[in-house]
């Protein structure tokens, strides 16, 4: 597993050869309007990709495919040049793309870019000053095919959250899965997007770990930095003994997302926990740093 990273102020900074598919999802806001435009000027070809949790299925352009049967779906693709825009797309649809694309291709670019501002909670008590309007509708945590596990008492489960500012989908876990809060830890993204925002995701976390009673490890890593969250994720894995199981759940920062999507397919012992929430349209304001990662996967 290779990771090559790079960032710059302005999509003009970036190195890149132009691709022959660009995998995207909606615009909901200026950075999703920008770089589906970006990908538009650089791309043969985009592909609209949507995943949905309830009828597990994956929506690739007009065509859905059930999980099991996205291998057809990628044996067209050959050795094109393939780009994934993690703005816009979802935890889901960047696993099972990067998943299909390792079993065929072995090769993938991922762009994300990262907002200079999120949309605050309209309210004016001081209480609730750092809450934060992300999310609109979210269902209930649905297992992804072929990287959910069965949580039980009867086996050892690590648990890791990728935290950001929505303590609620912590809190939602616990409420609808067999978590033990002893075996759970948090993964704070710091450095920040940007200095200061690190208060706001402890601020909005803390609550929950003191109710739910969590007594896991505190992990650290740069919210924009997949490598550094990567290398975390290696960490507690590479400690666990035969009597116990690693599961993470995404529920913070995108780029914190496309490791544990990076470590999933390469570790299928592996499994992930998700609710696929429906980001709220102008959620973010403005468009802050792109980042494009080169991943070289363990072609199968």
């Amino acid at each position: 597993m290779l990771i090559f990273t790079q960032e710059g102020d302005f999509s003009k900074d970036l190195r890149f050869t132009e691709w022959d598919i660009g995998f995207v999802g909606s615009a909901l806001d200026d950075r999703g309007e920008g770089a589906i435009d970006f990908l538009r000027d650089n791309c043969e070809k985009l592909i609209e990709v949507n995943y949905d949790p309830v009828e597990m299925e994956l929506a690739i352009g007009e065509k859905s495919y059930i999980v099991d049967d996205l291998d057809t779906y990628f044996e067209t693709i050959g050795n094109k040049r393939v780009v994934i825009e993690s703005t816009t797309l979802n935890f889901s649809e960047i696993l099972l793309l990067l998943s299909g694309i390792k079993s065929v291709v072995g090769h993938a670019t991922l762009l994300y870019i990262e907002p200079k501002s999120y949309e605050r909670k309209r309210t004016v008590t001081f209480v609730e000053k750092r809450q934060f309007e992300l999310s609109g509708e979210t269902p209930v945590y649905k297992p992804i095919p072929g990287f959910a596990g069965l949580l039980n008492e009867d086996i050892v489960q690590k648990v890791v959250f990728m935290t950001g500012y929505e303590s609620e989908r912590i809190d939602r876990a616990f409420e609808e899965n067999s978590i033990v809060p002893q075996n759970s830890s948090l993964l704070f993204g710091v450095p920040a997007f940007k200095a200061g925002w690190e208060m706001n995701a402890f601020a909005n976390n803390v609550r929950a770990i003191k109710d739910l009673s969590i007594e896991g490890e505190i992990y650290f890593a740069g919210a924009n930095n997949t490598c550094a969250v990567y290398d975390v994720i290696d960490t507690v894995y590479n400690s666990l003994d035969e009597t116990e199981e690693l599961y993470l759940a995404p529920v913070g920062t995108k780029p914190a997302g496309i490791a544990t999507a990076i470590f999933a397919i390469g570790h299928p012992d592996v499994s992930i926990l998700y609710d696929h929430p429906v980001k709220k349209e102008k959620r973010t304001s403005e468009i802050a740093k792109w980042h494009l990662l080169d991943i070289t996967l363990d072609h199968e």
